[in-house]
């Protein structure tokens, strides 16, 4: 049997940037149902795919602004409900790495607040 392993964040902004397109979603945290079983069918040539591993970076809840804050609990949620509808497909969501707070500036005078993040070590159970 084959198996299929998605690496998650790529996947998910792929799929925001086509799903915002199609205007059947408003942002990231809208992807929560992902009919994974059917797309394996699909790359399949003889539809036989044994395994399906989706691998996504823990996310944290961030407390530096009241934004932040609520964005994180945001994006946490969703990851929560796309992990449940993902296991109820049949497909295995392996939490590897982290996405950690890179660097925060707080919103200014002329500018809103800036904060970047980096996924860290979530390739290494990728690779193995």
């Amino acid at each position: 049997m084959n198996k299929l392993y998605i690496d998650g964040e790529n996947f998910l902004f792929k799929a925001k940037d086509v799903l915002k397109e199609a205007k059947l979603i408003k942002s990231k945290p809208d992807i929560t149902h992902l009919k994974i079983s059917y797309l394996s069918k699909i790359l399949s040539k003889e539809g036989k795919i044994g395994k399906v591993q989706f691998y996504a970076a823990k996310l944290h809840r961030h407390n530096n602004s009241r934004s932040l804050l609520k964005k994180s609990e945001i994006l946490i949620e969703s990851q929560r409900r796309l992990k449940r509808y993902l296991t109820n497909d049949g497909v295995d969501f392996i939490v590897s790495g982290h996405v950690r707070l890179q660097s925060f500036i707080p919103a200014g005078r002329n500018r809103p607040e800036e904060a970047i993040f980096k996924e860290k070590r979530c390739g290494c159970a990728l690779g193995c």
